[in-house]
C-alpha cells in the first residue's frame, strides 16, 4: 500500500489578524472585529497635523480601500482603539502608523469652539480648541 503525503503549501498574504483586529497592509486599513469599524492606518496618521475643520475635510475627501465614505471618528469610537495598560503609544501594535499625540474626534463640545481628542501616549482624552493642530485617523 502506498502512502500519500500531502504537502501543505502556505501562501503569505499581507493580512495580519489578532483577536480584535485584522490588518490589511496592501490597503493600509485595520478592521475592528468587535465594532465592525474600518480604520485608516497610513503614514498620514503620524505625519499630518490639522485643525478640526481641516481634519473633517481630510476624512470626507479621503479615498482609500476603494471607499470614499471615510469620516472623522466620534470620541466614543476613538476610545475603542485604546489599548489598556499599553503606553507610548497606547494603541494596539497592529496599528503601524501611530504617534504619541492628540488625535481629533468629530465630537464637539456644545456651546464652545472645542472638540474631544484622544491622546495615544497613555490613552488620555480631553477637549481642545478646534483651531489647534492635531493628528487624524479616519474611520468608516
Amino acid at each position: 500500500m502506498k502512502k500519500r503525503i500531502f504537502i501543505l503549501m502556505l501562501f503569505t498574504f499581507n493580512l495580519i489578524a489578532s483577536d480584535k483586529y485584522t490588518r490589511d497592509d496592501s490597503k493600509e486599513i485595520v478592521f475592528d472585529n468587535d465594532t465592525k469599524l474600518t480604520w485608516q492606518d497610513t503614514v498620514d496618521n503620524k505625519q499630518l497635523r490639522l485643525t478640526w475643520d481641516e481634519a473633517n475635510k481630510y476624512c470626507t475627501d479621503l479615498v482609500l480601500n476603494d471607499n470614499d465614505t471615510w469620516r472623522l471618528p466620534s470620541h466614543k469610537e476613538l476610545l475603542t482603539i485604546i489599548e489598556d495598560k499599553k503606553y507610548n503609544p497606547s494603541i494596539n501594535k497592529i496599528f503601524q502608523n501611530a504617534i504619541n499625540g492628540f488625535y481629533w474626534s468629530s465630537t464637539e463640545v456644545k456651546g464652545r469652539t472645542s472638540a474631544w481628542y484622544v491622546r495615544f501616549d497613555y490613552g488620555r482624552d480631553g477637549t481642545i480648541n478646534m483651531t489647534s493642530k492635531n493628528y487624524v485617523r479616519c474611520v468608516y
